[in-house]
């Protein structure tokens, strides 16, 4: 039976070297940047943010806020976020899950490559500041989701905000409720408490050179929340939970793998939610 690298997955050992060359801050990572704007940079013998003029022939409005920001390596605040966060309701609930895709269908009445939940995680901060850590990693047998949409819809129960970075969840609910219409109404009124941090808050009031241009959260915690990273985690991002996941529902790990698997799982969604508590604590900061 083949052994399982708890590595993360798709990284290039080459990656630092091949791109060595370039100035800490590129213009590629200008937003928007097209290939004529490039060109002219270029052209002007411009490779870095740091180098380009503000008020570049090349450079569009946003273009330039983007610059300016990384030339002067601050936070720039804009608009009134602390508006947008009074938003939430408390408790608020910091939530996460995870997905699989197996190319060949495990379970009955699914599909290829249809995505399959198995594992939530829900932080939740109260008003007074306390904090609980609810969590579901399904390690039965059959399909994981009715599992865990029960489970999930009874630990983010009716009260409180719940707070998810990006669009990733909405969409995963919506395709539960069509597999499971039982649970449409439940799923509706969970979906409509959610609250995308990054598209609320990140992306419409917050930049820093640190982002490189990106707003995801691998990249947004580490640069406003520096005591949290996933350095020390086995696994780092989803696409390695998904790779590993599938090795156990399929059965192609040993049992000790097995184990090892489930336990690094659970650490890494944990964490994930976790950041997301961090990271709201900072934006409400940046936003006094």
């Amino acid at each position: 039976m083949a052994s399982w690298s708890i590595a993360s997955s798709y990284a290039c050992g080459f990656f630092g070297r091949c791109h060595a060359f370039l100035p800490a801050f590129p213009v590629t990572e200008l937003p928007y940047l097209s290939e004529k704007g490039l060109t002219a940079l270029l052209d002007d013998g411009l490779y870095g943010i740091l180098d380009a003029p503000l008020d570049h022939r090349a450079l569009s409005v946003k273009q330039r806020e983007a610059a300016a920001v990384i030339q002067s390596g601050e936070v720039l605040v804009l608009g009134d976020p602390a508006a947008t966060l009074d938003r939430l309701v408390y408790p608020v609930h910091c939530l996460d899950f995870e997905i699989f895709k197996p190319a060949l269908p495990l379970y009955p009445g699914t599909h290829a490559h249809q995505s399959l939940p198995f594992q939530w995680s829900d932080h939740v901060a109260c008003e007074d500041g306390d904090l609980e850590h609810r969590e579901l990693l399904f390690e039965g047998d059959g399909d994981p989701r009715p599992h865990f949409l029960a489970s999930l819809l009874a630990g983010v129960d009716g009260e409180g905000s719940v707070v998810v970075y990006s669009s990733y969840e909405s969409p995963q609910l919506e395709a539960l409720a069509g597999d499971f219409p039982q649970y449409r109404e439940p799923i509706a009124a969970l979906q409509g408490r959610l609250f995308d941090l990054e598209k609320e808050v990140v992306k419409q009031h917050v930049r820093r050179s640190d982002f490189h241009a990106f707003t995801s959260i691998k990249h947004v915690m580490p640069a406003l929340v520096g005591d949290l990273s996933y350095d020390g985690l086995a696994i780092h991002n989803g696409d390695a939970a998904m790779m590993l996941y599938e090795a156990v529902a399929a059965g192609r790990v040993t049992a000790a793998e097995r184990q090892r698997i489930l336990d690094d799982l659970r650490e890494c969604c944990g964490a994930d939610t976790m950041a997301l508590v961090k990271l709201l604590g900072r934006l409400r900061e940046l936003a006094e």
